[in-house]
């Protein structure tokens, strides 16, 4: 970790629910817990503020990180929706409640 960034994420408010958007852990630092911190730390906001879900859209391909946010408790909600870079594909929703 030292002086360099290891992981980063966004949270923000939507309708009544909280979206997490932008995350990312360096590789060398996958597999330590830290994505289970950074969706702690969001969804602890989220829910101070009154959201009744996290969400957050995953490209469908990237098998490791649907894995991952269905470990931390998340479930596919059915939406769907074309990926910006390559509108070909599909980024699905997963949720996690609040309440």
């Amino acid at each position: 970790m030292g002086d360099r960034p290891v992981a980063t994420v966004v949270g923000f408010g939507k309708d009544t629910d909280a979206v997490l958007a932008a995350v990312y852990v360096t590789p060398d630092f996958r597999g330590r817990g830290l994505l289970a911190r950074l969706v702690e730390q969001v969804a602890a906001w989220a829910a101070e503020q009154g959201a009744g879900l996290l969400r957050l859209l995953v490209h469908e391909s990237n098998g490791p990180a649907l894995r991952a946010y269905e470990r931390l408790g998340f479930s596919m909600t059915g939406h769907r929706e074309p990926y910006p870079l390559d509108p070909s594909t599909d980024e699905v929703q997963l949720a996690l409640p609040l309440a």
